[in-house]
């Protein structure tokens, strides 16, 4: 069969390469027409069988996945709750629920501060079981005090109720007191607690019941000047009135100040802040006036607010106002002061204000100057001058055209003794002079602690407005003086007394050491001084001998300056007087004179200098003592001749 097919294929290549085919005609056309053929343009698909197995079929119909079985159990688990709980929901059952518990307030809207008043609480039970141990619990808001007793404060009231059965209801009167400001909401937080049978748990139920205070349980009012002047002092009269119907514990009265304002006093003692004050208990229509001086400082035309605060004093903090019964504002307008006053001290006082420093038995000269600010004349003015304190003498003042009472410690300068003062114009200034002295008034038995003499000057006026209506116009100015302590520094030198046995030739001798021993003694005056010490050098003849009594005195040479030191530290008042001991030291020197030196007296310590910090003034004071020789005028051994060195 191979060769058979090999041998036709190669017949088949031979008659068609072969140039002896025979001539084939074709048919030619001579009518060129186009011919339609309707082919496809693209490859089609066979059409897919219909027919499926009857297994397939069979497994697709009456099949379901894991995933579907658990959604659509999940849903009908849904269903079956949810109908339960509707179930449960609407039929209500045996289940306990504090919804199904009702507390009803019957009592006032609105009451009048410190007016005792009293609700009723009703607690219904639409459970379908017995409540238990019930228990109605009131929290009251700050400011409620006990009805039976205001002077404590109630914060909680507990009672305990009846059984309630299902369907029940029971209720309890409260009783309560509230303070607060005027139309402020006061909030009462109702508690009932209950238990179920057979449940040892305690369930809860909160009410609230909001009152309002009408009207506050004081009245408040504050009179004083519209217009004061800068530095002027003036008063503000605080009353305070009870509107309430029974006694009013406890009662704070704050103040706050504007800025510019400096308390100075008032009728009743503050507390620490000097704004504060304790009115303490105020019956029933009973009035309280705290009365309050001070000054203001700041600008021309400036509007100051004060305020005041009226309430109960806090539990446990008797400064501090817990509830507010009442508060109001008073405004003051400030005015440039119609005349400018400065009291000054010495030429060196300069500025015009705080307290000078003075000493004892050392006169102070003191000036009073004035100008006028206004735009108009200040008609009959008129100063003067107060003194006080307790080093002032009045045995010591000079008014230098004044007119001195010394009755009542005052001088005047009016315009009968100082013309200048009868018509003082626009712009116009003048000044009065005076001199005191300040001295140590105490006695033995009863001494006079941190001296101070006051100064308080008054110009009053008369000037005529622009309507030619009188007004009366003062002001006024205060310094003081704080007299400075005097403290006190003596030393001697002793040859044949004290508590040293000392050696050498006596008078001294030339090329030869003597000992000599140094006494220094401290006292002070009025007023106690802290860091005293004393101090002092050696001259290069004079040798430290290291020798001190007592030997508890804090007291230190230094080689290289050659400088003794006593540390002091604090001297008490009236040391060395009184019959107070002073303090005393002493130590020893050696002294070797020249060749030189024969037939003269030697220095054995340089000028000595006590210096201490007043407590009382805070200044520094001096206490000074010259050179000690050999001249020993305090020593009882001492005779003419003993100060010259011999040979």
């Amino acid at each position: 069969m191979p060769s058979d097919d090999s041998d036709s294929i190669e017949d088949l290549k031979k008659s068609l390469y072969s140039r002896s085919t025979p001539d084939i005609r074709t048919r030619r056309r001579f009518r060129v027409r186009p011919e339609e053929n309707d082919l496809p343009k693209d490859w089609e698909k066979p059409a897919e069988k219909t027919d499926e197995s009857k297994l397939n079929t069979v497994y697709r119909d009456h099949s379901m996945s894991f995933f579907t079985k658990m959604l659509i159990g999940s849903a009908v688990f849904f269903l079956v709750c949810l109908g339960i709980g509707a179930y449960l929901f609407f039929n209500g059952s045996n289940l306990i629920s504090a919804n199904n518990l009702d507390i009803t307030v019957n009592g006032p809207v609105s009451i009048a501060g410190g007016t005792p008043f009293s609700f009723v609480v009703a607690v219904t039970n639409k459970n379908n079981v017995k409540l238990t141990t019930v228990d109605l619990e009131a929290d009251f808001p700050t400011g409620s005090v006990d009805p039976t007793n205001t002077a404590n404060e109630q914060k909680t009231y507990q009672t305990l109720m009846d059984d309630i059965s299902p369907d029940g209801i029971t209720q309890r009167t409260v009783n309560a007191d509230l303070y607060g400001q005027e139309n402020s909401t006061k909030e009462i937080v109702l508690k009932v607690f209950y238990q179920v049978p057979g449940s040892n748990a305690t369930f809860e139920k909160d009410q609230t019941y909001d009152v309002l205070v009408s009207s506050s349980p004081l009245n408040l009012s504050v009179s004083s000047f519209s217009q004061v002047t800068a530095g002027q002092k003036f008063d503000m009269n605080v009353t305070l009135t009870s509107n309430s119907q029974s006694t009013i514990k406890g009662v704070l009265l704050n103040a706050v100040y504007p800025f510019g304002y400096s308390f100075v006093s008032s009728n009743q003692t503050p507390l620490s802040d000097n704004a504060t004050w304790n009115v303490g208990d105020i019956s029933p229509g009973q009035s309280k006036t705290i009365t309050i001086s001070g000054t203001l400082q700041g600008n021309n035309q400036d509007s100051l607010v004060f305020h005041f605060i009226a309430g109960a004093a806090a539990a446990g903090s008797p400064s501090v106002i817990s509830t507010e019964y009442i508060d109001t504002s008073e405004t003051i307008t400030l005015q440039k002061p119609f005349m400018t006053a400065t009291l000054s001290f010495g030429q060196n006082d300069t500025s015009g204000t705080g307290n000078y420093i003075g000493q004892f038995g050392k006169p102070i000269t003191a000036t009073i100057s004035w100008f006028n600010n206004l735009p108009d004349a200040v008609n009959d003015a008129q100063i003067q001058l107060q003194f006080s304190g307790n080093a002032f003498n009045p045995a010591s003042v000079s008014a230098n055209g004044g007119f001195y009472n010394s009755a009542n410690d005052e001088i005047t300068w009016d315009k009968t003794n100082t013309p200048d003062l009868q018509s003082v114009p626009a712009g116009g200034s003048g000044s009065a002079v005076f001199t005191f002295t300040p001295q140590d008034l105490g006695t033995p038995s009863v001494p006079i602690l941190n001296p101070n003499i006051g100064l308080s000057v008054s110009i009053d006026g008369q000037r005529t407005s622009e309507s030619d209506v009188p007004q009366s116009l003062s002001e006024s100015v205060s310094r003081s003086v704080e007299v400075a302590s005097n403290v006190s520094l003596s030393a001697q030198a002793l040859y044949t007394t004290g508590p040293f046995t000392n050696s050498g030739s006596f008078p001294p001798k030339a090329q030869a050491t003597t000992t000599y021993t140094i006494v220094w003694t401290v006292g002070n005056s009025s007023s106690a001084v802290s860091g005293a010490s004393v101090s002092a050098t050696l001259p290069e003849d004079v040798t430290w001998m290291s020798e001190v009594s007592p030997q508890s005195e804090d007291i230190e040479y230094d080689s290289g300056s050659r400088t003794v030191t006593w540390n002091v530290g604090t001297l008490a008042t009236y040391l060395g007087q009184n019959g107070q001991q002073p303090r005393q030291v002493s130590f020893q020197v050696g002294l070797e004179p020249n060749i030189t030196d024969v037939g003269n007296p030697l220095t054995l310590v340089n000028p000595a200098t006590l210096s201490a910090k007043d407590n009382f003034t805070g200044v520094t004071v001096y206490g000074n003592w010259g050179a000690l020789t050999t001249r020993l005028s305090t020593d009882p051994g001492f005779q003419s001749g003993d100060d010259l060195v011999t040979k």
